[in-house]
């Protein structure tokens, strides 16, 4: 499940995205309205400020992304509102991508000649909110969305498994899916809302923590207002990464929010926000200190402002919880 999850969210946050380079990190933002044109902006980008974009035609938007490599770090939000004056049918989404990629030796001295073996702790942690709501003022229909792709590998460049072809080993990853819907007003179906997600953390092959989250509401011929949404956070996880002095490890990072929104005689509200989301810290063992290249992680909340989407329903409460060592 571990490696489906992070393929198709790798996939689906470079999509559009040029590889990063080594130790470089973008944060990338697209918004479409409902005319068909396209706004984007690109750009590397610190640890918690970075590229933010405020549009307003067909509704509104509020997106904002930061990467950083030297931290571990990535943010990013997007949503979009429409409020029911615009033209009929009206679609707008909003894309918010970041990543990172960077290399780290191992160091040798202290620990041993090249090849000892060694095991770096590595923390890490993931949270954010999603909603998707709307409300009919008449015979209408209103439709919204949010897709959340999230990966991260820590690979051993050094350590190589070869089939039908080679690929660095895999020392440790995280990887993350969700998905919300609401969606009212479309015949005798009534309203429907959805919401779901799974992640999944693995170190040295196997699986060490994991959550899923998954609600469905069908209410045949109920209109009106409804939402649907989740909240999640995976505390601080620890990790241990099980390598050799003077590999060289590659550690990668993706995230992708998107959002749409559909209104015809209806009011959409729709957010994925990402705001605080990520930071890892990959460590040496006492007595050697910190890694060269490594800068210790943020952890520290980044106020998005989610009073501008109206937020006037409570998130879903996490529920379900497996957990395996």
């Amino acid at each position: 499940m571990y490696e489906r999850i992070l393929a198709t969210a790798a996939g689906a946050a470079l999509l559009g995205v040029s590889v990063l380079p080594v130790n470089a990190a973008s944060s990338d933002i697209y918004f479409r309205i409902g005319d068909g044109s396209t706004v984007g902006e690109s750009s590397p980008s610190g640890p918690v400020s970075g590229l933010e974009i405020h549009h307003y035609d067909y509704g509104s938007s509020y997106q904002h992304g930061a990467a950083s490599a030297a931290h571990q770090t990535l943010r990013a939000s997007a949503g979009v509102e429409q409020h029911g004056s615009e033209p009929p049918n009206s679609w707008i989404t909003a894309d918010t991508e970041a990543g990172y990629s960077k290399d780290i030796v191992v160091p040798r001295g202290v620990f041993g000649p090249p090849g000892t073996l060694i095991s770096l702790p590595l923390s890490l942690r993931f949270d954010g909110r999603v909603l998707a709501e709307g409300g009919l003022f008449g015979d209408g229909r209103t439709l919204s969305s949010v897709d959340t792709y999230f990966s991260f590998e820590v690979q051993d460049l050094d350590e190589m498994i070869c089939g039908e072809g080679c690929r660095p080993t895999v020392l440790a990853g995280f990887g993350f899916r969700g998905y919300a819907s609401f969606d009212t007003g479309f015949g005798a179906a009534g309203r429907e809302s959805v919401a779901n997600y799974y992640w999944v953390a693995e170190q040295n092959g196997a699986t060490v923590d994991e959550d899923s989250y998954d609600f469905y509401s069908n209410e045949p011929g109920v209109k009106g207002a409804g939402d649907a949404g989740y909240a999640v956070g995976t505390g601080v996880l620890n990790l241990q990464l099980d390598t050799r002095t003077g590999h060289t490890l590659r550690l990668v990072s993706s995230l992708d929010v998107f959002v749409q929104s559909m209104a015809n005689a209806a009011w959409s509200n729709v957010i994925g926000d990402f705001g605080q989301t990520f930071d890892a810290d990959l460590f040496l063992p006492a007595p050697g200190g910190s890694l060269e290249g490594e800068t210790l992680g943020v952890y520290s909340p980044v106020p998005v402002p989610g009073a501008v989407w109206g937020l006037g329903s409570a998130l879903a409460v996490l529920v379900t919880r497996r957990r395996r060592s």
